[in-house]
């Protein structure tokens, strides 16, 4: 028999016979757990690869060195698994931790010391690839059954990455196909396609290193009987615009699919595999990015954190791991930085040279300019490019559709479940900041928008939701591009309509301060020197006010409603003046100061009536209802409302202030004990509000009406109301009226005898209200927990 060892030069013939009679002793022993037999067989065939190198006459030391070098890790981590073994009975009941923690240690020394290993041979492997390549390429024949092909090295596969998650499905599918047909003597093609940084290379190593594939090919996964050859990025070749190097390429492919021992797998980017030969897995050969577990489990294998982590931390690493859309070598990277102890952030250059890699292939052709453009334009749609704005971009492109294909070939886009072309937010970010688009594209992309933003309904009426349609879907798109105007151009009033527009849908749905703030800050800047920029200002500034009067930020909301008043002044804008001070009215009634808000509220509904705005002093009638109403005179209030009513009541785009009349007449009747007459207001309010789809007109009659049940004693009823009606406001994000909710069932808790619990949902609405500066509600909490303190629980 001959030794598999001769040829190999001293020293390296003696450490490795050495070795493999250890290792023969050690299998002929008894066996342990099942993780130092797999880790023994990975130790075996990298024995198995590593003895068959040959160090040609005039050796290099180098690779010499390391051989030897990796041969005594190797008989390391025998020793090691080998006190493993011995320990076994004993450390598998009292050190279950310890026992794979070893293991863990032993597996990463071999995957280190493969590593310095790869290094010293490439050149080799790469002169014999080389030479294979050139025997294929210059054959007569398609068919190369019989080629003689001498390989002096059976190349070492890269070692499989220590941490990986989210593709086992993915994996075992790889693996049986590959040993499927290679059992039957047929050669089995494998495409793993993706973008940069999906893991296409981590797969690949983890799939060689498999156990069943191990044992199937032995070491011999590189081109003889019964071989895996691997070809990573091979979009270097086939994804350029050189039709010699592609033919050549498919002529490649062709004569090694022939070879009916050869199991070929491919990496590429994009989402084209290559013609000329049968792919057995065409239809889940393009990868995904990590599901939120899988990104989250190889976060903490890399960074070394856990579940126990602080949860206010763990929930920030989530978001911005969703951020980058689950990319894998995004994750990797924040991982790596938090490893490091350093704060994870968006990952930068190394990302950035991965997608820079696909974007000079899309350059690499000579029509290149268009899809660029298209990328561009995608960028700056976060929510991704539907087929109404595509539709409207076809006149600007020569061929829009081939542009959309080349960008879907090279996985830079992704077709959406709505059609839509989306990008991965690390790809977006940067073709953001490295690919402009052009000046005509980019005045094309604002008469889209801007047109969008007008069709925003800013009142609420019945056909809110019907028009609501086209915005709600754009909504996202529409906040970033908007925002990249204003950052990039000198404000224009369209500009300022179309933010304005859609603040204020925004604020009839989910309020935000983001347009308008980065808006007010350029105009702040600008409207002392521009015409014109005065008024929009102010209008900004006022609605800046109103959304911190609904957030419940009074002191943000004055300042900037006085800053807005006095521009007014100024320009004599008093009707909007007014305005102003209306608003200022509801900040210190909502602060407590009644007085001072029935200041406000009388000065601006005189100037309403003086200027003929029956409406806005309609408005300020209805806020002077709800003031006396608080002080105990409802027959007054009752009057304000009723006449405040009956003036919305006359034009139907004032209903829904008609329906806040009606509520609050609703809630007066509760006070005064009417219970019959409060309910058919309150479920009046309730349909008028539904009709309007006004969501916090709903749920604030779901709350009166659960105090009423309370009233009515009708417990289960009003615990279903409150309790949904508190849900609902949680996820909006209103602090005062979840507040009201806690409140409304600390009454609820109180009736039923359930002290301790009426208790803590007093306080818990009491640090609401006293962090938001609700005087007047913080009181009544108060009041109310005082009076259940020295009630025996």
């Amino acid at each position: 028999m001959v030794n598999m060892t001769d040829g190999l030069p001293w020293p390296l013939k003696a450490v490795p016979q050495t070795f493999l009679q250890i290792v023969q002793h050690l299998e002929k022993g008894q066996a342990v757990a099942a993780g130092v037999t797999q880790l023994l067989t990975e130790v075996q065939a990298h024995w198995d690869l590593v003895a068959q190198f040959h160090v040609p006459d005039g050796r290099d030391d180098r690779l010499q060195a390391q051989v030897e070098i990796f041969f005594q890790v190797l008989f390391g981590v025998f020793i090691r698994l080998r006190v493993l073994q011995v320990t076994h009975p004993v450390a598998s009941r009292i050190a279950v931790d310890s026992y794979n923690t070893a293991l863990g240690e032993e597996s990463q020394r071999v995957a280190s010391a493969a590593r310095t290993l790869e290094s010293a041979r490439d050149w080799k492997v790469a002169n014999d690839v080389a030479r294979v390549t050139e025997k294929l390429l210059v054959a007569d024949t398609e068919s190369t059954a019989n080629f003689a092909i001498d390989l002096d090295v059976c190349s070492v596969p890269p070692p499989k990455p220590n941490v990986f998650h989210g593709r086992d499905d993915t994996v075992k599918s790889l693996v049986e196909k590959a040993i499927e047909h290679s059992t039957r003597q047929a050669s089995a093609n494998l495409g793993i396609l993706g973008n940069g940084g999906l893991g296409k290379i981590s797969l690949v190593q983890v799939v060689m290193w498999d156990r069943p594939i191990v044992e199937h090919f032995g070491p011999r996964r590189f081109f003889l009987s019964r071989t895996l050859l691997v070809l990573d990025n091979l979009e270097t070749v086939w994804l350029v615009p050189d039709d010699r190097a592609r033919s050549q390429l498919e002529l490649l492919l062709r004569r090694l699919a022939a070879i009916s021992t050869l199991t070929l797998i491919i990496t590429s980017r994009g989402v084209v595999l290559p013609r000329g030969i049968r792919w057995e897995n065409v239809a889940s050969a393009t990868l995904e990015p990590f599901s939120a577990e899988a990104a989250l489990q190889t976060f903490d294998d890399i960074a070394e954190t856990s579940k126990s982590d602080d949860e206010t931390e763990r929930a920030a690493v989530m978001e911005l791991m969703k951020d980058v859309d689950y990319m894998p070598l995004a994750v990797t990277l924040l991982a790596q930085l938090a490893q490091c102890g350093e704060k994870p952030s968006r990952p930068g250059d190394n990302v950035a040279a991965s997608i820079a890699v696909s974007i000079q292939l899309l350059t690499a052709g000579p029509n290149s300019e268009e899809p660029l453009q298209l990328l561009s334009i995608c960028a700056h749609l976060p929510a991704g490019l539907r087929t109404s704005v595509f539709d409207q971009l076809m006149p600007l492109f020569k061929d829009l559709d081939s542009s959309r294909r080349s960008l879907k070939a090279l996985a830079l886009i992704s077709v959406g479940p709505q059609g839509e072309l989306k990008m991965l937010s690390p790809i977006r970010h940067f073709v953001l900041s490295a690919h402009p688009m052009t000046a005509d594209h980019n005045a094309a992309m604002r008469q889209i928008h801007f047109s969008i933003a007008a069709s925003a309904p800013t009142k609420l009426s019945e056909e809110f939701t019907t028009k609501s349609t086209a915005v709600a879907a754009e909504y996202e798109n529409l906040n970033v591009f908007l925002l990249h105007l204003i950052d990039t151009e000198e404000p224009s009033q369209s500009l300022v309509h179309a933010v304005r527009a859609v603040s204020e849908y925004a604020y009839l749905t989910s309020p935000s301060l983001t347009l308008l703030l980065a808006l007010w800050s350029r105009l702040d800047a600008l409207w002392s020197r521009l015409d014109g920029h005065a008024r929009w200002l102010a209008e900004c500034c006022t609605h800046i006010g109103r959304i911190y009067l609904l957030l419940c930020d009074y002191s943000s909301a004055i300042d900037a409603l006085l800053k807005a008043s006095a521009i007014f002044d100024r320009i004599g804008f008093r009707q909007a003046a007014a305005y102003c001070a209306l608003l200022l009215g509801d900040c210190r009634r909502n602060q407590g100061f009644n007085e001072v808000a029935v200041q406000q509220y009388t000065a601006a509904r005189d100037t309403f009536l003086e200027l003929q705005d029956h409406f806005n002093a309609s408005m300020c009638l209805m806020r002077l209802g709800g003031i006396v109403a608080a002080q105990g005179k409802y027959e007054d209030a009752k009057q304000y409302l009723t006449s405040a009513r009956s003036a919305f009541t006359g034009e139907s785009k004032h209903r829904v202030y008609a329906a806040d009349c009606t509520s609050s007449l609703g809630r007066i009747y509760t006070r005064e004990g009417n219970l019959a007459m409060a309910e058919t207001e309150l479920q009046i309010a309730q349909s008028e509000y539904q009709v309007l789809g006004n969501q916090w007109g709903i749920r604030k009659c779901m709350r009166l009406l659960g105090d009423l049940r309370r009233r009515q004693r009708d417990f289960s009823s009003a615990e279903e109301l409150l309790v949904s009606a508190r849900e609902q406001s949680t996820r909006t994000g209103m602090p005062l009226e979840q507040a009201g909710c806690i409140n409304a069932i600390g009454l609820l808790r109180r009736d039923q005898g359930r002290t301790h619990e009426a208790l803590e949902a007093f306080r818990a609405a009491a640090q609401i209200y006293e962090r938001m500066g609700a005087a007047v509600w913080l009181t009544n909490c108060r009041l109310a927990i005082e009076g259940l303190e020295n009630v025996p629980i």
